[in-house]
């Protein structure tokens, strides 16, 4: 695969280096936050933005675009893809949604593979997430009929798929030419929950973010903590209505309304922005106590964690504890579980 390498300098954003993005590439832009969306948002031509997850949809819906979630119908997207006063047309839609999207074109009778260009945002959701999420991979069937179309993230993979081979795709790297690197704080520890409620009460000015993918882990610590009223959770909305009966503070989407200390499910791990008015304390989180998937990778979802602040970050930490039990499949093993999978979106 044919790689490009463009500089990027302190300050400067994606729109500073180039006019748009190149059709048949896989972005990797290291750095979170450097507005490739909003870029594409802006570009003179219709677009389809696929995201991971509805609160990246929802976090952008201001920005001039049609976001597509619960409540949204074809019958909807019929008419905004068919209305006339816009000129450029803005969808963001997730996976598992995209057919409605094809759909309509198909309703409408409109060659969507010439006349728009396909973005698939967070690209690297698609192996990271598969596993539980087997119809995040099914616009893969559609992508490569499309004439202009990019995959990006600031975490991307090279995908093994031969079909990129097969299309030409080019690797292109943004090159940040500062030190954008981060300090972490690593808090090995056999009690994460008593490790966490320690933090949190050295900090008593602090605001804290915490990403640990356990709603039992969060309202346990915030039970410890006896600060009910002055958290706030986020997660999904299957989650959310049993806590608000039980009296905690929690929404499905990022709001203005922030609490002591802020809890976050794996959802808003990355893509969607988190605009604070103070710079927090993040923890990253992982308690193999309460389940595996409470993991984070440190070479994806850690980066794209900070990265949700656009007003900045005072101090990270990563908390964890271990297991012997652990085990992790081997090339072999990724490559057969993979075919497994595709056979089964492919049917």
């Amino acid at each position: 695969m044919k790689e490009i390498t463009i500089k990027l300098k302190e300050g400067q954003y994606m729109a500073d280096i180039m006019d748009a993005l190149l059709s048949d590439s896989i972005y990797f832009k290291i750095l979170p936050g450097i507005r490739a969306t909003s870029m594409e948002l802006a570009a003179m031509r219709n677009s389809v933005i696929i995201e991971a997850n509805v609160p990246v949809i929802r976090g952008k819906r201001t920005k001039g675009f049609f976001g597509i979630y619960e409540g949204i119908y074809i019958d909807d997207i019929v008419n905004y893809m068919s209305n006339d006063k816009i000129i450029y047309k803005k969808i963001m839609v997730t996976p598992e949604s995209f057919y409605k999207v094809m759909k309509a074109a198909e309703i409408l009778n409109l060659d969507i593979y010439k006349q728009y260009f396909l973005l698939f945002d967070e690209c690297d959701r698609t192996m990271k997430d598969v596993a539980f999420r087997e119809k995040i991979l099914l616009p893969l069937n559609d992508f490569f009929k499309f004439d202009q179309k990019a995959f990006i993230s600031a975490t991307a993979v090279l995908p093994t798929d031969p079909r990129f081979i097969e299309h030409n795709f080019k690797k292109v790297l943004i090159d940040p030419t500062y030190d954008y690197r981060k300090e972490i704080e690593l808090i090995p520890s056999n009690n994460v929950s008593l490790s966490l409620k320690n933090l949190i009460e050295a900090n008593p000015n602090e605001t804290f973010c915490i990403f640990l993918n356990s709603i039992r882990g969060i309202t346990s610590l915030i039970e410890d903590l006896q600060i009910k009223e002055e958290s706030q959770i986020f997660c999904s909305r299957e989650k959310m209505y049993p806590l608000r009966s039980k009296g905690y503070n929690c929404d499905e989407q990022i709001t203005s309304s922030f609490g002591i200390l802020n809890g976050f499910t794996s959802r808003f791990n990355s893509a969607v922005d988190i605009m604070m008015d103070v710079q927090p304390i993040v923890v990253l989180a992982t308690n193999l106590h309460f389940a595996d998937h409470t993991m984070i990778d440190p070479r994806s979802e850690a980066i794209q964690i900070v990265g949700r602040f656009r007003n900045g970050v005072k101090k990270i930490y990563a908390i964890s504890n271990f297991s012997d039990s652990l085990s992790a499949k081997n090339r072999e093993q990724c490559l057969s579980f993979s075919t497994a999978v595709s056979k089964v979106i492919t049917i």
